[in-house]
């Protein structure tokens, strides 16, 4: 279905410095959303505020949240030994997607780049004008010697610069970008998803470089619904509607403050959905398709999957790596290594 809207691409008021393009294709996924016809797919918008940022920062240093529950310790301990995997002669060029904001840059991308002999350059992608403002201060400060690159691109389909130079690529995502995709709950575990995204980086990486990720792979659904549901994930959620209210047409009765976060996790499909659900009864309109949500209803803004740890080495198999696995004491924070060969 085409929207007369989007086909005329009259320009609209612009808030948060995105491209002209990218406030289009912004106001397709916003109704793709509000439609219903996709779910779990606005992780990438869900950081364009420094509010967002913040609250995500808070969210994150909750002792529920798998940052807390281990992944920081992983980071630390894991430097080293990928440090030994990306030993080259000619250095390495450290690439981290998603940098975000400045708490995850201090807990996590620091330690881990600080261990990398032989870093001579770091690039940071990141789809948020914020974060890059955020990680030219504080990366810059950090890696005084180090080389750096602030990449504002969509790092899952943008390729590198150019001017990294040579060396051994560690390409690095903590959090695991990947494990939000889109899909609905009935849709089970998006396997072939996270497989396309490994044959993606496959394409762009060397022999011998690596691609590695942190990940939570608990599967107690207790545990994950504690560990999102909070005052600061409402809050964070809260921030994409802004977003949205005020980059994209939209009239009516619109309140980012009348909607409530809430994950549900699904065994089945080994993800948390997370939602925005409205607090009353609601009607606007966004371009020319007319919206009307009811007290109790809601839309999914993001998905955390849960990759299970068993799922890794025939990932590796099929998508030409190797495997090296570290992982938490009670192996519930996981940092695979996938070198390529």
């Amino acid at each position: 279905m085409k929207f007369a809207l989007l086909e005329d691409k009259k320009p609209f008021e612009q808030t948060y410095l995105l491209s002209e393009a990218d406030r289009w294709v912004f106001l397709q996924e916003a109704i793709d959303l509000f439609t219903h016809k996709r779910q779990g797919h606005l992780i990438h918008r869900c950081y364009l505020t420094q509010d967002a940022l913040r609250y995500g920062g808070l969210f994150s240093s909750r002792k529920e949240s798998y940052m807390k529950a281990g992944e920081i310790c992983v980071i630390k301990n894991s430097g080293g030994l990928i440090s030994d995997l990306a030993s080259h002669s000619d250095g390495v060029i450290g690439i981290e997607n998603g940098p975000g904001m400045r708490s995850a840059m201090i807990d996590k991308s620091i330690p881990f780049f600080s261990q990398i002999e032989g870093l001579h350059t770091w690039v940071g992608r990141d789809i948020s004008p914020v974060s890059i403002d955020i990680m030219n201060d504080v990366m810059r400060d950090a890696l005084p010697n180090v080389r750096i690159i602030s990449d504002m691109s969509d790092f899952q389909t943008s390729a590198y610069p150019t001017t990294m130079g040579l060396g051994r690529k560690a390409l690095v995502e903590f959090g695991m970008t990947t494990g939000n995709m889109e899909g609905f709950p009935q849709d089970g575990f998006p396997y072939h998803v996270i497989k396309a995204d490994l044959q993606a980086h496959r394409a762009r990486l060397s022999e011998g470089d690596i691609y590695a990720f942190t990940f939570d792979c608990n599967q107690n659904g207790n545990e994950v619904e504690r560990a999102y549901n909070s005052e600061y994930t409402t809050l964070w959620g809260r921030e994409l509607l802004r977003s949205m209210q005020s980059e994209l047409p939209i009239m009516g009765d619109f309140d980012p403050d009348s909607y409530v976060f809430k994950s549900e996790w699904v065994a089945s499909s080994h993800g948390g959905f997370n939602y925005m659900i409205a607090t009353r009864r609601m009607k606007f309109q966004i371009a020319n398709v007319v919206v009307t949500i009811e007290k109790g209803e809601g839309w999914g803004i993001t998905n955390s999957f849960k990759l299970p740890i068993d799922m890794l080495q025939p990932l590796a198999d099929e998508t030409g790596y190797k495997l090296t696995i570290h992982h938490s004491k009670d192996k519930r924070i996981a940092f695979p290594a996938f070198i390529a060969c």
